[in-house]
């Protein structure tokens, strides 16, 4: 598959390859909660942040990077760290810019040990930021990364020190994989 870099890409939206289930909106924290229905509802350039809605309740459930020691992880709250710029590459798939960062890591990839970092560009071989948008039964939605290493390619919250990682699918044991977007 072809893909255009973010930095390339015209301003459209993605396209809807998902069926309508309805649209539940309200506020939240400057930004607009909503059940995804389609992925036409994001443009390029949005600002979102995404919750996780595992089963296992934490307080910390905002994917985020971690000024700290640079690793991808949760916060409690929203922040500068929270906030991911949508890049819209085509037919559901996206690339994710963190909007917290001021040095050249800002997008969201993963490395070919399965790690979950911020890439310092879009093409860097040894890494991959292309990321698929899936809406789920329940409307939250899951992100796959399009290189599958090791059967992993699915963004995962890891409960016990929260950060963030890859499982190899949405099923009941992996219910961090499931995620709500707010849009800013």
């Amino acid at each position: 598959m072809k893909v255009t870099p973010p930095s390339e890409t015209p301003r459209q939206q993605i396209d809807d390859f998902s069926s309508e289930k309805g649209v539940d909106y309200s506020e939240l924290r400057n930004g607009k909660k909503f059940k995804m229905t389609k992925t036409s509802s994001l443009l390029q350039d949005d600002v979102i942040t995404l919750e996780c809605r595992g089963s296992f309740y934490t307080k910390f459930k905002w994917l985020s990077y971690n000024i700290k020691n640079g690793n991808i992880t949760l916060y409690s709250n929203i922040n500068a760290q929270t906030k991911w710029k949508v890049h819209i590459i085509g037919n559901g798939i996206v690339s994710l810019e963190n909007l917290g960062v001021n040095n050249s890591l800002k997008w969201l990839a993963i490395t070919q040990n399965c790690d979950v970092i911020l890439a310092s560009n879009t093409r860097d071989n040894h890494t991959y930021i292309y990321w698929e948008i899936n809406i789920l039964d329940d409307g939250t939605v899951a992100l796959k990364n399009l290189q599958e290493i090791r059967y992993l390619s699915w963004l995962d919250r890891i409960t016990e020190d929260h950060s963030v990682g890859l499982a190899p699918n949405t099923g009941d044991r992996y219910t961090g994989t499931h995620w709500e977007i707010f849009k800013h």
